[in-house]
């Protein structure tokens, strides 16, 4: 089965709207001869992608996606996203969770990620202190 994502409405937001404006506005942001006040205007119209990420676009599952690392990535965004105490960040954070498991899920940027996270995963990492996540931000088991 193919993932959801591949049908001709979801492909033309995600192509035409969403693609198409984070590169233009990446280009802008990235840009040393751009403004303070043009790379602050395109962050804004970054940010007006988070409601069609989170509304116009189906959120992604595991019935409606066919990866298996997208079958992971939404398993862990289902126990990070819960336990997130932020009502600011949460809206944000979930579109840009999301657009990663799509993106994952159709493009070919799959490998790359897969490469990356088997990276992060043989890495070594110190242990978290005390405290760490915040409680008043995070609610750990």
């Amino acid at each position: 089965m193919k993932s959801i994502y591949y049908k001709q409405p979801h492909q033309e937001l995600l192509v035409k709207k969403v693609k198409a404006t984070i590169n233009k506005e990446s280009a802008v942001l990235f840009n040393p001869a751009s403004s303070k006040i043009e790379k602050v205007r395109a962050v804004y119209r970054m940010a007006k992608l988070v409601p069609v990420i989170n509304d116009e676009l189906p959120e992604p599952t595991v019935k409606n996606t066919r990866q298996e690392i997208s079958h992971t990535l939404i398993g862990i965004r289902d126990r990070f996203l819960p336990r997130l105490m932020m009502p600011s960040r949460f809206i944000f954070l979930k579109a840009i969770i999301n657009l990663a498991i799509i993106i994952v899920d159709t493009d070919f940027y799959r490998p790359f990620v897969l490469w990356w996270l088997l990276e992060v995963k043989k890495a070594s990492w110190p242990e978290l202190g005390p405290h760490q996540p915040d409680p008043h931000f995070f609610k750990d088991d």
